[in-house]
């Protein structure tokens, strides 16, 4: 067991600003990169579980041990595909287990960041990657890197 508890603040700070660098790299075609932020929102709120039950959380070791219904919503933050719509939909459903977990322990905490933090995820959805738009233009018909616009 670890001595203390989660440091609300300090995790929502971290967890803020890797679901704002999650959105923006898939936003901008950068897949795994958004991966990478997807899994650290994840983490953190996997990682916030285990120290509100009084368990160690630097490696995950006790996830296990955390209550079934406290996992159930996790397996939808998984990808099987490195792909925008698996990523959104991924980074959503971690978003909200993040938001959940801050409730149980800081409810304050948790109604002022849930709508920012779940509207910049929505945000993300409504992207234009259509003909014509910049991500297109900048990263070529077929998402590989062009030369960059010029002015």
């Amino acid at each position: 067991m670890a001595p203390g508890g989660p440091d609300w603040t300090g995790e929502a700070s971290f967890a803020w600003h890797d679901v704002l660098h999650a959105g923006a790299a898939v936003r901008r075609g950068r897949l795994w990169q958004g991966l990478w932020y997807l899994t650290r929102v994840r983490d953190r709120a996997l990682s916030l579980a285990q120290q509100r039950h009084g368990y160690d959380a630097d490696s995950c070791d006790y996830v296990d041990a955390l209550p079934d219904e406290e996992l159930a919503a996790f397996p939808s933050t998984l990808v099987a595909c490195v792909e925008l719509a698996a990523l959104l939909e991924a980074l959503e459903a971690a978003t909200r287990c993040l938001i959940t977990e801050l409730r149980r322990g800081d409810p304050e905490l948790a109604d002022r960041l849930g709508d920012p933090l779940l509207k910049f995820v929505a945000v993300a959805w409504d992207v234009d990657h259509g003909p014509g738009s910049y991500w297109v233009m900048a990263r070529g018909s077929e998402g590989s890197p062009t030369s960059a616009p010029t002015a």
